[in-house]
């Protein structure tokens, strides 16, 4: 059953309940996900709520439901299940879904729900979630991909730049900033690279829009967070936090917290810090 909510923040009480669809699940999923794993997007006012294999949906802010979009049954590697979100970009809402049938990424009219384009991608599963960068006057749909991350034009959804290397079972997202665009992924390979947007056209692996690239420590299922010029990231299934400059890409010494540790957090010279408590609980300098 796919189901959205809508609770007043300041009161938690439920203003509406809507059901979207029911249906049984076709396959199995993974122990650490659910069946709506996917996150919704909203431009204030309207919600755009995904449920995979359950569709996308659009409603109102009073759970009136606009228009429906069914996509079909996705077949996931291992049956581990669904989990890429939609991205909401001026009146364009797009959705990837790689998957172990013919994959393929769509745009839809976020008003009508009308289809705008499709584009086949030669892809496998995938959970990552699309971004959507502004660069030199053109939107860029980016999507990380085992063969290939894409940069598609969001207007038509040609093919602006691609770069292989990372590695199967990509789950984080990419990130974007200052017209460089980062992207990591660890499975049976460990990788993480930064890309110039700036000249970027057809194929850029191996070229001077490579800025670095890594091969250790990378991240598996967490996105990375971008701040600033500054990019932080969890390596695979390990506690340990690294920090890298997106730009010199000069290494801060990584920590190792406790699992499940919930670290506060602070602002110095106007990035994000870890408080300095926090460190000295861990046992680490606080400088």
């Amino acid at each position: 059953m796919g189901t959205c909510q809508s609770v007043d923040r300041s009161t938690g009480k439920i203003l509406w309940d809507r059901t979207v669809r029911e249906a049984l699940p076709h396959e199995g999923g993974h122990n650490s996900g659910s069946l709506s794993s996917n996150s919704p997007a909203t431009d204030g006012k309207h919600v755009f709520a995904f449920f995979g294999s359950r569709g996308l949906h659009a409603l109102d802010f009073d759970g009136k439901i606009l228009w429906q979009k069914d996509l079909g049954a996705m077949h996931s590697k291992h049956g581990h299940g669904e989990g890429s979100s939609p991205v909401l970009h001026g009146d364009t809402i797009a959705v990837n879904w790689d998957h172990e049938g013919q994959s393929f990424v769509v745009a839809f009219d976020k008003t009508t729900g009308q289809e705008r384009w499709r584009k086949e991608r030669p892809e496998l599963t995938s959970w990552a979630s699309p971004i959507v960068v502004e660069h030199a006057g053109r939107a860029q749909l980016i999507i990380s991909g085992t063969r290939r991350i894409r940069a598609y034009d969001l207007a038509n959804g040609d093919v602006i730049w691609e770069a292989g290397g990372l590695s199967a079972n990509v789950v984080a997202s990419p990130v974007s900033g200052n017209g460089i665009v980062i992207a990591g992924s660890s499975y049976e390979k460990q990788a993480m690279f930064a890309l110039r947007l700036d000249g970027a056209t057809g194929d850029i692996s191996n070229t001077g829009n490579v800025l670095w690239s890594r091969n250790r420590s990378t991240p598996y299922v967490p996105s990375p967070l971008l701040y600033g010029d500054v990019v932080y990231f969890l390596r695979h299934y390990q506690n340990i936090l690294s920090r890298v400059n997106t730009v010199s890409r000069g290494f801060v010494p990584r920590f190792c917290p406790r699992p499940h540790t919930v670290f506060p957090t602070t602002e110095m010279h106007g990035r994000p810090c870890l408080h300095p408590l926090t460190l000295q609980i861990q046992g680490l300098p606080s400088g």
